[in-house]
């Protein structure tokens, strides 16, 4: 019996394949979100593959013979019992149920490097090899991304996918990377498929390590130099994959938005009353954030330990909000929780709005055009009260300048006019005929050093 029959064939009757029937109540359990009843049905699934006839040569030894259908059908169906295995103990560690009491230890609180540990150790375990093949590795990648709080999972993940990076034999990433030739005959063909499989496998980790591990982590000059010793990926693959991580860059450059950050309140943070006036939520969160669990003792009637210390808390909430005074009517002997709460805001002075200094506003204007250590002397000599004796003497120096630079342009000006004048009164005087002359004679000499340059021979 083999998983790749369906049916087995008992005196005349068909029963269906156990194998076949554990891996779909795993799945429709998993579904329907059903922790205890998926992690019975994995934990007879994961025995069951264990036992069944497997492959002795690694699967990343292309070279070797190719498995026959029996055990090519055996490891396809423990890789499939692993891949639902990582994602139904990933989905138990992010969602687990209340009542759930198995694994306490690998679940929140615990770190997600716990569950990811274990995972890993069951799929070494389950499938017999140290060096697990590229699809689990991918799948284990895939729910590390997933898991919170995201910086030790990724950082399972990246050290995962480095060691198993590493850990391929120079063969196997040259067999993968050369195109298979061979003939059409059957072994060749499916030689060229294993091959094939093994480097989409290959490229998915990569993409995974790549693009969305050291893209999370911030990882670029990692990334970017991993992408340049890749040689088995293609150039529009990396290409995509450059593209991808200058877009994850530019968004970690641009400033969080002053709303989004967690130094300033949101709009919402504050509460407006009936009458106008701002209240904290502090206020209401400190009145009403207590459970019943924690408001009501195990006897169901509050002691006078419990109310003191209550008081205390609000008295301390109160006090913290500006000194608010606050009436609680008396509370039922049956909870410890105020049905009402009635705050009455003192009325508050309209804060003075101090007046505006223009001189000092023209300062700080003229101070934001300056270059930054310039600013900062002025400033200190602002504070110190020699800023304006300072600045005295530069309104003069700007005029004398002025007017040097003025007075020397006019100068300039009269020259270039006596020049003018002193040519045209020469042409008046002599005529036009020495100008044309020196015309004349200034083309016959160029054309004749033209002439010469294109008779002469030039020895190099």
């Amino acid at each position: 019996m083999t998983p790749t029959t369906t049916r087995r064939s008992l005196g005349g009757e068909t029963k269906p394949d156990p194998y076949e029937v554990l891996y779909n109540t795993a799945v429709q359990a998993f579904v329907r979100r059903d922790h205890a009843k998926t992690q019975a049905s994995l934990e007879k699934l994961l025995a069951l593959t264990r036992k069944l006839p497997r492959d002795s040569a690694a699967w990343h030894d292309l070279a070797a013979a190719a498995p026959n259908g029996e055990t090519a059908a055996a490891e396809e169906w423990v890789t499939k019992t692993l891949k639902l295995a990582i994602s139904a103990n990933a989905s138990l560690y992010s969602d687990p149920p209340k009542a759930f009491q198995a694994m306490p230890h690998l679940l929140p609180p615990a770190p997600p490097t716990m569950m990811l540990e274990y995972i890993r150790d069951l799929c070494t375990k389950t499938y017999g090899q140290a060096l697990l093949p590229p699809q689990l590795v991918s799948t284990v990648l895939l729910a590390a991304l997933k898991l919170r709080p995201a910086e030790p999972a990724l950082a399972f993940a990246h050290q995962l996918a480095e060691d198993w990076l590493t850990a391929l034999p120079d063969k196997f990433v040259l067999a993968i990377a050369q195109p298979h030739q061979g003939g059409n005959s059957a072994a060749a063909s499916a030689a060229r498929k294993r091959t094939d499989a093994a480097r989409e496998g290959y490229l998915k980790v990569v993409e995974l390590f790549v693009g969305e591990v050291l893209g999370r982590e911030g990882e670029w000059e990692m990334a970017r130099g991993l992408l340049e010793g890749e040689m088995v990926m293609g150039s529009k693959k990396k290409e995509v994959l450059y593209r991808h991580l200058r877009q994850l860059e530019q968004q970690r450059s641009v400033p969080p938005s002053p709303s989004s950050s967690g130094f300033l309140p949101s709009p919402a943070s504050d509460t407006t009353t009936g009458d106008g006036k701002r209240r904290s939520r502090a206020l209401s969160a400190a009145s009403t954030s207590s459970s019943e669990a924690t408001a009501r003792p195990a006897g169901g009637v509050a002691g006078p330990s419990t109310r003191q210390v209550k008081g205390k808390e609000r008295a301390h909430a109160h006090e913290s909000e500006g000194g608010d005074s606050t009436i609680l009517p008396p509370k039922s002997e049956a909870t410890a929780v105020p049905t009402k709460v009635y705050v009455h805001h003192p009325p508050r002075a309209p804060t003075p709005t101090p007046p505006t200094d223009e001189r000092a506003l023209w300062l700080r204007t003229t101070m934001r055009l300056l270059p930054p250590t310039l600013a900062l002397r002025l400033e200190a000599l602002a504070a110190s009260g020699w800023l304006v004796p300072a600045l005295l003497p530069i309104p003069a120096a700007i005029v004398i300048a002025l007017f040097a630079i003025q007075r020397r342009r006019r100068r300039a000006t009269g020259h270039e006019v006596m020049g003018v004048r002193e040519r045209l009164r020469q042409v008046r005087m002599h005529g036009l005929r020495p100008w044309l002359a020196y015309w004349f004679r200034w083309w016959v000499e160029k054309l004749k050093g033209v002439w010469n340059l294109g008779t002469t021979i030039t020895y190099m």
